[in-house]
């Protein structure tokens, strides 16, 4: 948490998942505890906050924090998830329906550019939790992203790696992973819908 606008996304997306689906919701954060034990939503039933014990004082390694929450997960699938990208429920469940099917290894939530969602508009998403308003918000200039959201067979997941913990801090592992995945043979399909984006500092 190095803003007070990320505090307020993880808030908001938390609460988003606790409305839509039937899930529980594992949340890392590194380091000392800081403002998310027993305050507000994060002390709701179906939320955990995991603490998990840094090894760089500035540098948060997601890909060792994801498979430590993978670690103690007890479902057979599961999802990793930026604090700051939503999805419409319709999305999650298309992708969880073709994980239990068999039809896929993993799965992007998403098939479209990024959809930015301002700070002004965040106010009102806070009081709704809807996002169909916001489906005429104009598609980002980005390249579909490879990041944000992963749903995927937790087994399948292991067998191909899981996340790679000799890339350190975040940004290019999505990619990597990705790659390796498909190299690997792993079946990766995408579910139409776009990708919502809460901007943030």
């Amino acid at each position: 948490i190095d803003s007070l606008h990320r505090l307020r996304n993880l808030e908001l997306n938390t609460r988003y998942l606790l409305r839509h689906l039937h899930t529980h919701i594992l949340i890392g954060e590194e380091g000392p505890p800081y403002l998310l034990t027993g305050s507000g939503i994060f002390a709701t039933h179906g939320v955990e906050v995991v603490h998990l014990p840094a090894s760089y004082p500035d540098l948060f390694w997601r890909t060792r924090a994801t498979n430590q929450l993978v670690a103690l997960s007890s479902t057979p699938y599961a999802a990793s998830l930026d604090a700051d990208v939503l999805f419409h429920p319709w999305q999650y469940a298309e992708a969880y329906r073709l994980l239990k099917a068999d039809m896929a290894d993993a799965v992007y939530p998403f098939a479209k550019p990024t959809k930015r969602i301002s700070r002004r508009l965040h106010l009102d998403l806070s009081r709704t939790y809807d996002l169909a308003p916001l489906r005429r918000l104009p598609d980002s200039n980005d390249d579909v992203a490879t990041g944000g959201c992963l749903l995927f067979d937790v087994a399948q997941f292991r067998r191909y790696g899981s996340e790679n913990e000799r890339i350190i801090g975040w940004g290019p592992e999505d990619n990597e992973r990705d790659v390796r995945l498909r190299h690997l043979g792993a079946r990766l399909r995408r579910v139409a819908g776009p990708l919502f984006h809460l901007e943030h500092r």
